[in-house]
């Protein structure tokens, strides 16, 4: 199984410095999209040997706070899709036993997958594995997997949206009837996510964990 990665990171270098080495592991190729200026996720990267995709057209306009969905096209284009493709937030971390679950599970290219998560809003709570609450809805921008054939990724993401959230939810739902978690309820496992949700959708406001 080939899996290729792609997040797209702009001013999220203290999360990603957390996450990229424990998510890449999983991966048969990492792609961060970020931009030129942004120095510091430029030095995680290369800190971390993997592969820089720079984009001019997160905020290509005035209107893009921070538009996503065309960080993510730039990657598409450029990547190889001979397999499976993950698109993950640069402040999430895949179970530990990601890729042992992900080779014995049954994918169908025809669907979409996605995993619930568990959030620590603090660097302490996350140093202390404690006060965390689940999230457990799946298919959203946090993590979404499929076949990087699928007739559904044609054309990419929706560019219309000029902030992080409703390009994946209208991604997710090309898929109509074909959204799965990727673990079955009987065996629940999540992936972690750093920091406040639903918060940075328009560009990083909350504060750092460094």
């Amino acid at each position: 199984m080939y899996i290729e990665g792609i997040t797209v990171c702009v001013d999220y270098d203290d999360f990603l410095k957390i996450t990229l080495p424990l998510n890449k592991r999983f991966l048969n190729k990492t792609y961060v999209v970020t931009e030129s200026r942004d120095s510091k996720t430029i030095k995680v990267c290369q800190d971390n040997n993997v592969e820089i995709i720079y984009s001019t057209r997160i905020h290509e306009s005035d209107k893009d706070v921070f538009n996503r969905g065309k960080g993510i096209n730039t990657a598409l284009r450029y990547i190889q899709r001979i397999g499976w493709v993950i698109l993950f937030d640069s402040d999430i971390i895949f179970p530990s036993n990601f890729r042992e679950k992900i080779e014995n599970y049954q994918l169908e290219t025809n669907c979409i997958y996605g995993l619930g998560k568990k959030v620590f809003e603090s660097k302490e709570s996350w140093n202390s594995q404690t006060e965390s609450y689940v999230n457990g809805d799946f298919g959203y921008g946090h993590f979404q997997l499929f076949h990087g054939q699928s007739p559904n990724i044609q054309g990419g993401y929706n560019e219309n949206f000029k902030m992080a959230n409703l390009s994946d939810v209208e991604f997710k739902n090309r898929w109509k009837r074909k959204q799965k978690s990727l673990w079955d309820n009987n065996t629940p496992e999540y992936i972690f996510h750093l920091g406040i949700e639903k918060t940075n959708w328009g560009g990083r406001v909350t504060p750092r964990w460094d």
